[in-house]
């Protein structure tokens, strides 16, 4: 493990942030589906995520690293500056096509 890896308990509150809502959707279902005791919320707007940190106590943030208005750098940078224990993990989804 790195020095800032660090386990998350099978009962942590997991925050995704995406800009699709399907795919935000199939990412908290497939946490929820490995990780039935945890509890997972999720949004489509990244402005709101240090605010849901705050009001929600998250473990993780899972962000989607193309996201508008900010991006996954500028959201993870403003996550960090008022939640700085709290890991911010990058995640996108590929379709293989043909």
């Amino acid at each position: 493990m790195g020095r800032h890896s660090r386990s998350i308990d099978a009962e942590a509150r997991l925050l995704c942030v995406g800009d699709d809502p399907d795919s935000v959707a199939a990412l908290a279902a497939g946490v929820e589906r490995h990780r039935p005791a945890a509890t997972v919320e999720s949004t489509t707007d990244p402005t709101v995520v240090p605010t849901l940190c705050s009001a929600w106590h998250a473990d993780c943030v899972v962000v989607e690293p193309t996201l508008e208005p900010l991006d996954g750098d500028e959201l993870r940078t403003a996550v960090r500056q008022r939640h700085p224990t709290v890991p911010v993990v990058s995640w996108t989804l590929y379709e293989i096509i043909g």
